[in-house]
């Protein structure tokens, strides 16, 4: 969204209620106070990609369950907000503000330098923090304990970045259960021709997804069928499925809402903040053969009979 399409600004008030037995916590409002301190700040934004004028606060936002960790002005005008993690990025988090709030600029401010994403960190800020109460020594001895304080705490309490899922075989207890290979088996024939991957959080846990492709539009691969509980499996509402296939995807799409609304009617109502639903894992095994005809429809579409190549390519 640019500039001049954004809604108004989310309307907010200052937060003073912040939880101090919470480490991320006695962070930012450590980095709060230190804003005031010229030799620290100047470098800080440049760290976080802001102007040298900006400002940052502690808020919460009329009618939003979602509070950033800091509202960020420059000009005195509301110019994005800032999201800090003692490890790496939440990044599912970051695309609800995103999405919900004006202005659309979020700053993630993670734990590490050395992370994935290559961005700004607290373990910079303590640098910069130590640097700055080096120079400003016996000349403002009140700003230069302030600022070894930060280091510390955050010196203390940054948490190394998790490491990212990696392919993995799907767990032998599913492969063992004759209705999820029938369910699946399609998305299994994607798998071997390259389309689909495995990639949980976990050696115990499933997620299969989709790589992305001309008919599939996302950043790396979509979850298809993901399950952490052995109780049920999440998957994508019809929407979000809608958002990322192109044609000759998008009949899948009426496939798979249909399929929902007959064995589960009240699925549009049950969906998650990521838009995915919740279905029992009984519920699968009983339609095993519905998943697998949606399934088929989507393999098929991708790998075209005796050509092996993407439809659409």
């Amino acid at each position: 969204m640019d500039a001049a399409s954004e809604p108004p600004a989310s309307r907010s008030k200052t937060f003073t209620h912040e939880n101090l037995a919470r480490p991320e916590n006695r962070i930012n409002v450590a980095l709060f106070a230190t804003q005031a301190i010229p030799g620290f700040w100047s470098p800080c934004c440049q760290l976080l990609g802001l102007s040298d004028n900006a400002w940052i606060k502690p808020v919460v936002i009329d009618g939003q369950q979602l509070r950033p960790d800091f509202q960020v002005y420059e000009h005195d005008e509301p110019a994005g907000w800032i999201e800090v993690e003692l490890g790496g990025p939440d990044n599912a988090q970051i695309e609800r503000y995103k999405a919900k709030l004006s202005p659309s600029r979020v700053i993630s401010l993670v734990g590490p330098a050395a992370n994935s994403d290559r961005l700004p960190s607290l373990e910079k800020v303590a640098e910069l923090a130590r640097n700055a109460a080096a120079e400003i020594g016996a000349t403002n001895r009140p700003a230069k304990e302030v600022l070894l304080y930060l280091a510390k705490l955050i010196k203390d309490n940054i948490k190394s970045e998790t490491p990212q899922p990696f392919p993995q075989d799907i767990p032998q207890r599913l492969r063992e259960l004759p209705w999820f290979t029938r369910a699946v088996a399609p998305l299994l024939d994607l798998e071997r021709e390259g389309f689909v991957v495995n990639r949980p959080t976990n050696s115990n846990s499933l997620s299969l997804r989709l790589k992305s492709g001309p008919s599939i539009r996302c950043h790396g691969s979509f979850a298809l069928v993901t399950q952490r509980d052995q109780n049920y499996f999440l998957v994508p509402t019809p929407q979000e499925m809608d958002r990322i296939f192109c044609e000759p995807l998008k009949e899948v799409v009426k496939l798979w809402e249909a399929l929902l609304c007959r064995i589960y009617p009240c699925w549009n109502a049950q969906a998650d903040l990521r838009n995915r639903i919740r279905i029992d894992a009984r519920t699968v095994e009983t339609h095993a053969d519905e998943f697998a005809a949606v399934y088929a429809a989507l393999r098929d579409r991708l790998i075209p009979l005796g050509t092996g190549t993407v439809a659409g390519a």
